[in-house]
């Protein structure tokens, strides 16, 4: 399983950003506040039994995430995707075990926060 949030990739992006902190906070709080609609048009697809509408949200996710180091909700993500685009029926099933990663995130963004994105 890959790791919940990459310290080496957010490092990373804090260099992009010039070592903006505060920067950061936005970026992640954007993150933070456009993944739940993306999680909740997965379910909604989910929902409608149409697969092929899991697609797009799941890339949007897969992207988002790689993007500030969420490697096991961008590997879920991109996973989700695949399946998807072979509607096979583990979606679902996937898409549980995505937003059980997501809530992990949550708390290790919470903790890089805390420290100011560092690793230290």
């Amino acid at each position: 399983m890959p790791e919940v949030l990459d310290q080496a990739a957010l490092n990373e992006l804090m260099a992009m950003v010039g070592d903006d902190a505060e920067f950061m906070d936005e970026l992640v709080d954007t993150y933070l506040n456009e993944t739940p609609d993306l999680l909740a048009q997965i379910r909604s697809a989910l929902g409608n039994g149409s697969a092929t509408e899991v697609v797009r949200p799941a890339h949007t996710l897969k992207g988002s995430s790689a993007s500030i180091g969420a490697r096991e909700v961008e590997g879920l993500s991109r996973t989700i995707e695949e399946a998807a685009r072979a509607d096979a029926a583990e979606v679902l099933t996937l898409a549980d075990d995505l937003e059980d990663a997501y809530g992990r995130l949550v708390e290790a963004l919470a903790r890089a926060r805390m420290r100011r994105w560092s690793g230290a």
